[in-house]
């Protein structure tokens, strides 16, 4: 969990800088979504570097439910960076003495959403099929799909 709450640390400090450079709160969550998919894989990487396979083997759990609580896990993760996003931008709509747009925050969390289940829609499995070493370089494709649909826009 250390690493999650040094990601988490450096989520708070991304979001801070696109708060002070005025950012919208659709680009706020548009970060988080990105930056959450990006800590999904963390999981696995964590399985094949301390080798909890074995672990899994002697403990009576299903890979069903192994796999529905590594989705539930990174939709967690997504919910916590998402109301961490929110809140800290609550903050500086009250420094900055602004109004607080409901719609701009349902817009943002709808796309952040899209953004976040699209990515690791394609990850996830990928992860669970060929392991973390095997599918990091495939993992990356979601990532680059967004950057050149983004670029050619």
């Amino acid at each position: 969990m250390k690493s999650y709450l040094f990601s988490y640390i450096s989520l708070a400090a991304i979001i801070l800088l696109f708060a002070f450079m005025n950012s919208s709160i659709i680009i706020l969550c548009f970060t988080g979504a990105w930056f959450v998919t990006i800590l999904a894989s963390n999981i696995f990487e964590k399985q094949e570097k301390n080798n909890l396979d074995r672990l899994y083997s002697t403990v009576s759990v299903c890979i069903n439910d192994i796999v529905l609580g590594r989705y539930i896990f990174v939709f967690l993760n997504y919910l916590v960076s998402f109301f961490s996003i929110i809140f800290s931008n609550f903050f500086f709509i009250l420094y900055r003495n602004s109004t607080f747009s409901l719609v701009d925050t349902l817009v943002g969390f709808s796309l952040s959403f899209l953004v976040f289940s699209a990515i690791t829609g394609v990850q996830m499995p990928l992860f669970f099929k060929f392991g973390y070493i095997k599918a990091k370089m495939w993992s990356l494709i979601p990532f680059i799909t967004v950057i050149l649909y983004r670029k050619r826009n």
